[in-house]
């Protein structure tokens, strides 16, 4: 008989968030969470910076993911090719406001995939107040003082 562990199946690691990675982890990694993945990062010029390092066209899987089209991956090293049928591939970043033009000058506007991308900067650095919206909206402070 064979105990649990040794059943023939390797076991899989569910991971949905993902910051330093390969072309093709970030794959396997969506094709073992078919709902989703994310990708975390704190400086997100290091990701555009490296999308080309392994391969050419990792910026194109990006776009087809936008699109909603299928992601089809066939590796050597990997004996069972996959089909992700609807990619979903969350980026969220920091990065300097100084920085942005960067993008420009490297050449990611041509593609389009700048275009896909929300960037914020926030009017003030200033944290706004907790409010608990169970007490009707009323600043903490206040119903601290209150009590």
């Amino acid at each position: 008989m064979k105990s649990a562990g040794e059943s023939g199946k390797k076991p899989v690691l569910r991971r949905t968030v993902l910051s330093n990675f390969t072309p093709e982890s970030l794959l396997l990694t969506h094709n073992n969470n078919p709902r989703s993945v994310v990708i975390l990062v704190d400086e997100i010029m290091g990701l555009f910076n490296s999308a080309n390092r392994y391969t050419n066209g990792q910026l194109d899987q990006l776009l087809t993911a936008w699109s909603g089209g299928a992601l089809d991956v066939t590796r050597v090293s990997n004996t069972v090719p996959m089909r992700i049928e609807q990619p979903c591939i969350n980026i969220v970043g920091t990065t300097q406001t100084k920085r942005i033009h960067e993008l420009l000058m490297k050449g990611f506007e041509n593609n389009g995939l700048l275009d896909l991308f929300l960037f914020v900067l926030s009017k003030s650095w200033e944290m706004s107040k907790w409010t608990d919206w169970d007490d009707g909206g009323e600043d903490r402070a206040s119903l601290t003082a209150a009590r």
